[in-house]
This record gives C-alpha cells, structure tokens and sequence, in this order.
C-alpha cells in the first residue's frame, strides 16, 4: 500500500520521471503473493469515488523469472516500473 500511496504523491507533485521499483523476496510463492496483492490494491484504488486513479494505467508490474532475459523497461517517461522477482532473478538482471 505505501508504494502505491507514494505514486500516488508524486502524481499529485506532477514528478515527471521514469520510475523503476525492484521488489525481491526469496521465494517465488512470496513474489506471487506481493504482485496479486499490488494488483488487488491497484483495483481498490480504482473504485474508490472520486478520487483520481488514472495515474494506475502508467504502472507495469514486470514479473521476472528469467532475469538474463527479461526486456529492459520502455524509454517512456511517465511510466512507473515494477519488477518484482526472487533474489537471485533480479541480481542477473543488473550489469556488473
């Protein structure tokens, strides 16, 4: 909730820049778990009378499971990335 709460301030500051967020636990279970729950919190934003979630539809959740292979994020710049895998999935993405 607190990540999708501090998207939400910097919709409202007009930050415009290109966010990427690594989520990493241990397990895939684990990683499961948080993106359904993202997804769950995403959707109770949307529901929720008047208040502007428009911003939500810029958020991409990445599930990496191959890291060495997994695409880079698009060069858009209002676009809020996140990539969420297991420890090890998400060390061999990052360059030496």
């Amino acid at each position: 909730m607190a990540l999708l709460r501090l998207f939400d301030i910097q919709e409202h500051l007009h930050i415009v820049t290109r966010r990427i967020v690594f989520l990493t636990a241990m397990t895939h279970a684990a990683i499961q778990a948080v993106l359904s729950k993202l997804k769950r919190l995403m959707q109770c934003y949307r529901e929720v009378e008047n208040l502007e979630a428009g911003w939500l539809d810029r958020v991409k959740l990445e599930h990496v499971t191959k890291g060495a292979s997994h695409p880079a994020p698009a060069l858009e710049l209002q676009n809020v990335y996140v990539y969420a895998g297991t420890v090890y999935q998400v060390s061999i993405t990052l360059p030496d």
